[in-house]
């Protein structure tokens, strides 16, 4: 134990011939030296003359050459790069040159002119150095971005990330960054060309903020942990980047916000998809879009995905402007793939809406394939847009289960439907299931163009090319019953089981089975052909078992 103790106390030994106690112009004491705190895995800031008073302080009031700088700061390319900048990646290359260890910044707000670079990290092969950086709160420890550096350049930067092994393993922790944008965004706006946190693989991400970037959080790895981050005030909270080649998804968000920003709060470039991620109790939204693809530009090249493979649970999409999920090229193209939103809220807002662009549908995108919208959370704000709730062009295996009769009502009451009727062009409505669970079973069904339309509480039958019409005396079977009204040509739901269900039926006919009548609608008859046993009747409505 002695000799341990006397190893620790030799690891952070200062070697007092090292300090240089004279004061700079400032007042203030110049830094100890590289050179004392060589050795150091943890390692303040401060120790390396950060001032972090929220003020410019240029290396040129401390030294009178570049060269002079740069034996202190050996990333110094001009006596007008900020001290604060300086220190702080200096402090990272120390601790990194040390084998690894975390990198303190006291509370203060400090200003910075270029990217900060963190190092390389994984678990085999060459290791590199783990740095971690610790703030004392993303509020209390601030680091400022006054000036622009320009598209494709983050604040904090892990350089390698699109690399095959770019691996970033550590933390950082209770940091905020701001940047060069001098107010919150309106909607459409851009504030600013550069991001914020370039993130890059295997890094963790703990109580961190940023605020007026292009991008917050800049996404290109795999295999993390983000917990109570916090992005708002940009152009897009959370951007998924052009991709590493191998290293993408497995990504685990909780308890974050994403909000207040001037086009999307999670966007995925044209490249990109937002693969393996799980978010559990996030906020998304306060922003025109909740889920945006990025258009591809012509002869760029894209991937059709928005998202795959990934769960939403209790997720808050509130305060949305234009669209819950949004596929932005034209014509549709990206598509949703083994997705799924779990007691999911959802509510429109029109303060988050950019004027440029419609608001048609919770979900405008091109397909969806084994998608799950399970138990909509508070669905009485769940109301469409402009023109539907859901606007799918194509769906393979897809679910909405709890909740769905009161979708249909808010459906109803604004007179939109629930699944945009161009699916009717290729049957790509069959690729849907609606569950009420202990209620009832339904299916979107499109409504036959000769004829009516459909009326909630009508038996519906069978038409020529899988349509249905209203039902009507005769042998043709009964598809079942329908739970919204649809014109002809459109979509209708129709349910197709039921524990009890109501439906048109003047004649009564309570105890008995009901068999179709007129004009859509049930009455008493026998056990062949019949929709359902009737066991309760009043005032032209029926209650059967369906199925």
């Amino acid at each position: 134990m002695a000799d341990e103790s006397a190893q620790r106390q030799a690891v952070f030994r200062v070697d007092r011939a090292d300090v240089v106690a004279a004061l700079g112009a400032d007042g203030l004491h110049r830094p100890l030296s590289i050179a004392a705190l060589r050795g150091s895995r943890l390692v303040s800031v401060r120790d390396l003359g950060a001032i972090g008073d929220g003020r410019r302080h240029p290396l040129s009031e401390r030294y009178g050459s570049l060269a002079a700088a740069q034996r202190d700061y050996p990333r110094a390319q001009s006596l007008n790069d900020e001290i604060d900048w300086a220190a702080t990646q200096a402090a990272i290359d120390l601790v990194a040159a040390s084998g690894g260890g975390t990198v303190l910044s006291p509370a203060g707000t400090y200003l910075c002119n270029r990217s900060l670079l963190f190092p390389e990290c994984r678990e085999w092969g060459e290791r590199g150095a783990e740095v971690n950086w610790l703030g004392e709160g993303k509020y209390a420890t601030t680091y400022h971005w006054p000036v622009d550096l320009g598209p494709g350049q983050a604040a904090v930067l892990c350089p390698g990330r699109r690399d095959p092994g770019g691996m970033y393993e550590g933390v950082w922790q209770d940091i905020g960054l701001l940047g060069p944008a001098r107010a919150a965004p309106a909607p459409g706006v851009m504030p600013a060309a550069m991001d914020g946190w370039g993130w890059g693989a295997r890094r963790r991400m703990v109580r961190c903020l940023a605020s007026r970037f292009r991008a917050g959080l800049s996404i290109v790895g795999d295999h993390s942990r983000f917990e109570d981050v916090i992005c708002r005030e940009c152009f897009y909270a959370v951007h998924f980047a052009v991709p590493s080649e191998s290293l993408y998804g497995d990504l685990l968000f909780e308890k974050c916000m994403f909000s207040g920003c001037a086009m999307a709060a999670i966007a995925v470039a044209p490249e990109a998809q937002m693969g393996g991620c799980t978010l559990i109790s996030c906020y998304v939204g306060g922003s025109p879009y909740a889920l945006l693809k990025e258009a591809a530009p012509r002869g760029r090249g894209k991937d059709d995905v928005l998202i795959s493979n990934s769960v939403f649970l209790n997720c808050m999409f509130e305060y949305v402007g234009n669209a819950w999920i949004q596929d932005a090229n034209a014509p549709r193209r990206a598509a949703l793939r083994k997705v799924t939103f779990d007691t999911c809220y959802f509510q429109w807002a029109n303060e988050s809406r950019w004027a440029r662009a419609p608001r048609q549908a919770l979900w405008d995108i091109h397909r969806a394939e084994h998608v799950v919208w399970r138990q909509p959370k508070e669905p009485f704000a769940t109301i469409p847009g402009d023109q539907a709730l859901l606007k799918v062009a194509r769906a393979e295996s897809c679910e909405i289960s709890g909740h769905v009769g009161h979708l249909l009502y808010n459906c109803a009451q604004a007179r939109r439907p629930l699944l945009h009727p161009e699916t009717v062009q290729d049957d790509s409505f069959r690729g849907w299931s609606l569950t009420e669970p202990g209620g009832w079973e339904a299916r979107f069904a499109a409504v036959a163009a000769e004829g009516p339309g459909v009326e909630r509480g009508q038996v519906l039958e069978w038409a020529p090319g899988g349509r249905v019409r209203m039902g009507r005396p005769g042998p043709v079977p009964v598809a079942g019953i329908c739970l919204m009204a649809a014109p002809p040509g459109g979509v209708t739901v129709l349910a197709v089981r039921a524990g009890s269900i109501s439906v048109r039926a003047p004649e009564g006919g309570a105890d008995g089975w009901l068999v179709k009548g007129p004009g859509g609608t049930a009455v008493p008859g026998g056990r062949e052909g019949a929709i359902g046993w009737c066991f309760y009747a009043r005032d032209g409505m029926a209650t059967v078992a369906l199925g």
